[in-house]
């Protein structure tokens, strides 16, 4: 009975941790979407504020962060971010740029 007992409350302990990560990272995604128009007239862009972040709050510094990752699962969340920032880019470029460079080709 004390070994199930112990597991059940190992379980519970995990599951609350778990919440509390998820509760973390929402109130940082928050307050990040309220401040990221500020941040934008800095030399600061969003990837240094989330490293910045999980390093504050992470196993190396305060340790409120306890996220386990596989090897698996760190290659998605790797390719799926590197999807957005090319996205993000591309989104962001100047599209009057390809049009001038083939402009200047024509006249050559």
């Amino acid at each position: 009975m004390v070994q199930v007992d112990a597991l059940a409350l190992a379980l519970i302990s995990e599951g609350i941790l778990m919440y509390a990560n998820l509760a973390i990272l929402a109130a940082f995604v928050l307050l990040y979407s309220l401040v990221s128009g500020g941040l934008e007239k800095t030399s600061f862009n969003g990837a240094v504020v989330f490293m910045a972040f999980g390093l504050v709050l992470g196993p190396l510094g305060l340790g409120l962060l306890t996220l386990e990752v596989d090897a698996e699962l760190l290659s998605t969340l790797a390719e799926l971010t590197l999807a957005m920032v090319l996205f993000t880019d591309a989104s962001n470029a100047n599209q009057s740029s390809p049009r001038r460079l083939q402009d200047t080709k024509q006249v050559i």
